[in-house]
């Protein structure tokens, strides 16, 4: 699975887990906080995301996460900057330490 290039290109800046079979990029609070803004001036909504730990130098995923419906009547543009309001909300609420990564999930 990929995601669009356009995607990929602002994604790729965290550590590539294409190895650990997950084709997307743990990132770091304050990388996901600079790639929020970029998704919204894609215009790119973000359907959730996980939060990854790293354990004696492995990555995997923690057990917490997020996610966002588009509601039924909403128009796109609106759920991209809710989508991204509720994402950072929910980044800059957790308590993260030096081994917590994120990866996000494009709508």
């Amino acid at each position: 699975m990929t995601f669009s290039n356009k995607i990929d290109n602002i994604l790729n800046r965290g550590i590539d887990l294409h190895d650990s079979d997950i084709h997307n990029w743990a990132l770091t609070k304050s990388q996901l906080l600079e790639i929020l803004e970029k998704f919204l001036d894609a215009k790119i909504a973000i359907a959730g995301g996980d939060v990854m730990n790293s354990i004696n130098g492995q990555i995997g995923f923690s057990g917490a996460n997020w996610y966002c419906d588009k509601k039924e009547d909403e128009h796109y543009d609106d759920f991209v900057i809710r989508s991204i309001n509720e994402t950072r909300e929910y980044i800059l609420k957790y308590p993260t330490s030096d081994v917590d990564y994120f990866i996000l999930v494009p709508w």
